[in-house]
């Protein structure tokens, strides 16, 4: 195998290994702990940050990178 698909193995079993952790842990919280505020950041609440980790990679999929830079996106 190249390096090149070594590599994108170890992301995509990283990426895979990660999303089974979080959806574990919000199955096992109750729906108002999506109200919670993030210590790091505060402006969010646990619901912010999962629709941003939803979101991020859907937008790239899907190819919305338009501002990617930017405090909006």
């Amino acid at each position: 195998m190249n390096d090149f698909l070594k590599s994108t193995n170890q992301v995509a079993d990283a990426y895979l290994a990660l999303r089974t952790r979080v959806v574990d842990l919000v199955r096992s919280q109750p729906v108002s702990a999506r109200d919670a505020p993030v210590p790091h950041c505060p402006a969010w609440t646990a619901g912010d940050v999962l629709a941003h980790m939803v979101g991020v990679p859907e937008d790239v999929l899907a190819g919305r990178l338009e501002g990617v830079t930017t405090e909006s996106w």
